[in-house]
């Protein structure tokens, strides 16, 4: 529910900051905490996931323990945001936006790589179906195999930073290390749909309730799949006008034959 109410935050607070005359900046910090309060709630959530969804048993019934490795998880994965934001923001910008991503996503990287190791000798060490997983045959081939793959991700982005002359090579690299980690997460809960109690087979619904959300996904999926491969081949290139605000007219004037010139040559730096 804290997660639900931060994206409600993020969602409106576009709208009302293009409406609002006083308080833009109000709005500024609602989009902000939102997307931070939402990532820190997935977090907290994975962490949970991981250790095994521990409940306690309260005059009320049964509750969820906070504890402080699902807090960790959640700065990894604002951490983890981050990282991707960055390097987003240096693929879609250029100019000082583009350094500012560039500034960012050292700090990023840097927090996400310390939580992320700090958070992989943990959960071996306090859950020990974890460790049974990760340094037994056949699991270890898997793990060591995503370790390699991560840590060469990560080496490559940090001399990226500032040294790589293609722009989408950072995001790039970050999607990577996203990817591998999430593998590595889903090698460590299967086949369990609530860890490490009840499978998929034995969690699953039965076959004609799961045979109908088949057909939805069928149809729905390749409509979704489609409108965003749509959405980003019109969205494609840099973002020139980054700087301007949200629903603000453009502005007119000689800049403006400037700027369509740089669009049409983007060799042709400006200051």
């Amino acid at each position: 529910m804290v997660m639900l109410f931060a994206l409600v935050f993020r969602g409106i607070s576009f709208e009302f900051r293009s409406h609002s005359k006083d308080s833009k900046a109000l709005w500024n910090w609602a989009f902000a905490l939102g997307s931070i309060v939402a990532a820190f709630a997935q977090g907290m959530m994975l962490g949970d996931f991981v250790q095994g969804i521990q409940l306690q048993h309260g005059p009320y019934g049964q509750t969820f323990t906070i504890t402080l490795f699902p807090l960790l998880c959640g700065m990894a994965m604002v951490s983890g945001y981050a990282l991707l934001g960055s390097a987003w923001l240096v693929y879609k910008t250029g100019g000082a936006t583009q350094i500012f991503g560039r500034e960012v996503s050292r700090a990023a990287w840097l927090l996400a790589l310390a939580f992320f190791i700090v958070a992989c000798v943990w959960t071996p060490l306090s859950v020990a179906e974890v460790a049974r997983r990760w340094f037994t045959l056949p699991g270890l081939l898997l793990f060591v195999t995503l370790a390699v793959a991560l840590v060469a991700a990560s080496v490559a982005f940090w001399r990226s930073i500032w040294s790589s002359q293609n722009d989408s090579h950072l995001l790039k690299l970050a999607v990577t290390m996203t990817v591998v980690a999430f593998i590595g997460f889903a090698g460590t809960i299967w086949p369990y749909a609530i860890p490490y109690r009840t499978t998929i087979v034995e969690g699953a619904g039965d076959l004609a309730s799961i045979k109908f959300a088949l057909v939805g996904i069928v149809v729905v999926l390749p409509v979704v799949l489609t409108y965003q491969l749509y959405a980003y081949r019109v969205f494609r290139g840099k973002a020139h006008d980054a700087g301007a605000s949200y629903g603000a007219s453009m502005p007119s004037g000689p800049g403006i034959h400037t700027r369509r010139t740089h669009e049409r040559d983007p060799g042709l730096h400006l200051t």
